[in-house]
């Protein structure tokens, strides 16, 4: 719908905190597995089908707070990675008085 419309559509992965779901038994590994699998699979169509997937970002040790929450330096990674897509794939804004 989107590529009818003529509207850009990128789809942005979120990161996974794999060691918590590890550590407090969420997911097993092959929960994990079966997790990456999939994800690979639907990146890997989507991509085919000429859709703009951001790969989740690798996050430091102590990029997470929790489960899905993230810490200061783990917003700092996602935003930087961010920042570096949106900088490549978008012309310059120009400021408005």
């Amino acid at each position: 719908l989107a590529r009818s419309a003529g509207v850009p559509l990128v789809f942005y992965e979120s990161p996974v905190n794999l060691p918590f779901q590890r550590a407090f038994h969420f997911m097993s590994e092959e929960d994990i597995a079966r997790l990456q699998a999939f994800r690979a699979t639907l990146i890997a169509r989507m991509r085919a089908d000429g859709m703009e997937v951001l790969d989740a970002p690798e996050l430091p040790d102590d990029g997470f707070l929790d489960r899905a929450h993230l810490t200061p330096s783990g917003a700092r990674a996602m935003a930087e990675q961010l920042h570096r897509y949106l900088s490549a794939a978008l012309p310059p804004l120009r400021h408005r008085p």
